[in-house]
């Protein structure tokens, strides 16, 4: 968690859950494929000795189907060689959109 001088905060949360390929399957076919993830509960986030005011939170969520151009890249069918068309739309894919509202409080 990092806090600015102009007292906003930032807090980047990461579940790191390793995903290992079922036995038998090498990793350079099992990574190749979708990898939906799975819902881990929801997370509670304590902040402590903030001071009052009214403040905004924004969160931006990265994972499957959400600001994921890997996905995007294999639905694509993986292409060795991207155009030009193709970069664009992973650049789409991938551009930081809001996983929840803004809401103030």
């Amino acid at each position: 968690m990092t806090k600015s001088r102009d007292g906003s905060i930032q807090a980047l949360v990461w579940d790191y859950s390793p995903v290992v390929p079922p036995t038998g399957q090498t990793d350079q076919t099992f990574y190749k494929k979708e990898l939906a993830s799975e819902k881990k509960g929801d997370l509670q986030l304590v902040l402590e000795h903030v001071p009052n005011g009214r403040y905004r939170l924004v969160s931006y969520g990265v994972g499957y189907e959400r600001n994921d151009a890997y996905t995007a890249y294999l639905r694509m069918g993986g292409p060795e060689q991207l155009t030009k068309d193709q970069v664009g739309k992973l650049k789409e894919a991938s551009r930081g959109v809001r996983w929840r509202v803004s809401r103030w409080w």
